[in-house]
């Protein structure tokens, strides 16, 4: 037959009531540490992002290294059926450096969340690089 002491009864109960109290306490540094790691994920672009960032150095970073990007402009995707649109636009930066690779980087900036775009050259080989990361979530 089972023997149930009650000492065996508040060790339980006492138990309880420790992870209990353990529970309550670890949420807000949960929700803090989520809330961190939200910070650290990139952004889903969208137009208002850049708009006001007209003229500043993004750094854009990926496996194969970093460059300086320095924003030129936002403009709509043709057709345009929505102007100013916040799901379709083209972002044009000037490169620092020599012609950096194309492929996807990490946008960074300090006045912007960190964003994830696909980055080409576009124009002359010759002169100023210009890049472009075009953005349809239209689709």
């Amino acid at each position: 037959m089972l023997d149930i002491s009650r000492r065996s009864v508040m060790t339980l109960g006492i138990g309880t009531v420790g992870l209990a109290t353990l529970t309550v306490i670890a949420q807000p540094s949960l929700a803090l540490a989520a809330t961190r790691l939200n910070l650290l994920a990139p952004a889903d672009p969208v137009r208002s992002n850049f708009t006001g960032l007209i003229g500043q150095v993004f750094r854009a970073d990926a496996t194969g290294g970093s460059f300086g990007l320095t924003l030129t402009a936002v403009h709509d995707l043709e057709p345009a059926t929505v102007l100013d649109d916040e799901l379709r636009f083209n972002l044009i930066f000037d490169a620092a450096d020599a012609l950096p690779a194309e492929g996807i980087y990490l946008l960074s900036n300090a006045d912007a969340a960190p964003t994830s775009l696909f980055i080409s050259s576009i124009g002359s080989t010759e002169g100023p690089t210009t890049m472009q990361a075009l953005v349809n979530r239209r689709v």
